[in-house]
């Protein structure tokens, strides 16, 4: 067993990422790379960070739906009664 542990590569430690709101969520999304080179170059344009301008351009489609509004509502009502604010 020793000689087997003596040829594994000791792996490099990954620095500690900065913590993260409790209220955020990772998320993995498939996308054409013209749409992928178009987000860089649009966060890199605004000074944010590809993940916040998919964010906030995600939030702002959804908002245009009129399916949203009752979900926002149904969102702030139930922070409202826990005395939490979930909608940011």
């Amino acid at each position: 067993m020793e000689a087997k542990a003596s040829n594994r590569q000791k792996r490099a430690s990954v620095p500690k990422q900065k913590q993260k709101p409790g209220d955020r969520v990772k998320t993995t999304i498939v996308m054409d790379s013209d749409l992928d080179f178009r987000l860089g170059a649009n966060a890199e344009f605004q000074k944010l960070d590809r993940s916040t301008l998919a964010a906030r351009l995600i939030d702002q489609g959804l908002r245009a739906l009129k399916f949203d509004q009752h979900l926002r509502a149904f969102n702030d009502s139930a922070s409202d009664s826990a005395g939490l604010n979930l909608a940011g």
